[in-house]
């Protein structure tokens, strides 16, 4: 049998002798149940299991509870009924001291991790769960404790939080606020007011939008905020950022009726939910219609490109047919064989000087007839050469 299940039974022994007084002052203690002085022993027996069931669920199981337990029932002196009845001493002053706390009472701990990683605890999350602690009756030193310790020890704000002495609620906040960087209202209030759609869902938009607007309220009510911004101021920018800023004009022109209604955000983001679905439906069923067309137009190509490629294939044979038509026309002009000139018939080259003087190698400089060598004349007055024109010669002194 192991630890717990001795502890179980040792509880439940005690608690099912207990007399209903004692039992009454747990569950008052407690606050287990709302109205503990009417309970009978068999109601506040039954409470009290059903609540150890319940802090069944915490980190440690219900140990810790079950130990506190049954201190509280060791505590208390158990009275036996008989005929007189006997009425339990009062407790002296000193054993106040070694009183236990409620049972119900636990450390204050931060749901979240505070660290340098993107997805730590958010400022306003940590402030928020600090005010929760201060409702519940924590005290400062509870708080502090409850803070420091699930800040990453990599940190040197942890060391920096567990060395110093003396550090109030306030100091804390402002220090935490400083590791954060967190912006001041002033400026939270200039990004609402710039802020647009971009690649951002619609929804995801407004949430932003939304966030912001709450934030703005939330750090203007900080102490030592330098400008308080009220919801009168930070809601009709926040409603006009909304309209400018989303990128569909025809959601915008759906939403500006509800915007110009003021409604509450919930409301808001029910109605802007359903308009975005209902524009999504749109959307899609004009996609799919054009879908569909390119789809019908794509079977359709083929047909059309054989009936074009038919009609190019005509054009081209019959320029084709033309073409050889011509040709042929080309070649039935000049089916006579060219006959180039004989030799006999081709005029005779000419030649500088007389045969003598082209044998000697001195043609350039000759004098005599260059027909039959005389010199007496020239050429132009040579008998021997073949006549033309008049049949005048040159005179003597003239190479003409």
């Amino acid at each position: 049998m192991g630890e717990k299940q001795e502890l179980e039974f040792e509880v439940l022994s005690k608690l099912y002798q207990a007399p209903v007084e004692t039992l009454q002052g747990i569950l008052k203690d407690n606050k287990i149940i709302t109205e503990p002085n009417k309970a009978d022993k068999a109601l506040a027996v039954k409470a009290i299991l059903t609540w150890l069931d319940k802090e069944d669920s915490s980190d440690d199981g219900n140990t810790t509870a079950l130990l506190l337990l049954n201190d509280a029932l060791t505590a208390k002196k158990i009275i036996v009924k008989t005929d007189k009845a006997e009425k339990a001493p009062e407790p002296k002053p000193s054993d106040t001291k070694n009183q236990h706390p409620p049972l119900c009472h636990k450390d204050f701990k931060l749901s979240g991790k505070i660290s340098d990683r993107p997805n730590r605890l958010s400022f306003v999350s940590l402030v928020r769960q600090i005010e929760a602690g201060l409702r519940k009756s924590y005290s400062e030193a509870d708080i502090i404790d409850g803070v420091t310790r699930p800040i990453s020890p990599t940190l040197p704000l942890r060391s920096y939080l567990e060395g110093r002495e003396k550090l109030s609620l306030s100091s804390l906040r402002k220090i935490l606020r400083s590791h954060y960087e967190e912006r001041s209202a002033t400026e939270l209030y200039t990004h609402l007011t710039n802020s647009t759609q971009g690649k951002d869902e619609p929804q995801y938009f407004l949430l932003k939008l939304l966030s912001l607007k709450q934030k703005i309220l939330f750090v203007s009510k900080e102490e030592g905020a330098e400008v308080h911004y009220d919801d009168k101021l930070v809601t009709p920018v926040f409603l006009h950022t909304l309209y400018i800023g989303l990128n569909d004009e025809t959601l915008r022109r759906e939403v500006k009726p509800i915007l110009d209604s003021k409604v509450e955000d919930d409301e808001l983001i029910q109605q802007f939910s359903t308009i975005v679905a209902r524009e999504k439906e749109r959307k899609g069923r004009l996609t799919k219609a054009k879908v569909n067309s390119v789809t019908e137009e794509a079977q359709n190509l083929p047909k059309k490109e054989q009936k074009q490629k038919d009609v190019r294939e005509g054009i081209l044979w019959m320029e084709l047919q033309e073409l050889r038509a011509e040709i042929a026309e080309i070649r039935k002009q000049n089916s006579t064989p060219f006959k180039s000139p004989s030799d006999t018939d081709a005029p005779r080259r000419f030649q500088l000087g007389c045969e003598k003087c082209r044998q000697l190698n001195t043609a350039s400089s000759c004098t005599h007839c260059w027909v039959c060598g005389s010199e007496e004349h020239f050429k132009a007055g040579c008998k021997q050469r073949k006549r033309s024109g008049n049949g005048m010669g040159s005179r003597r002194g003239s190479r003409q």
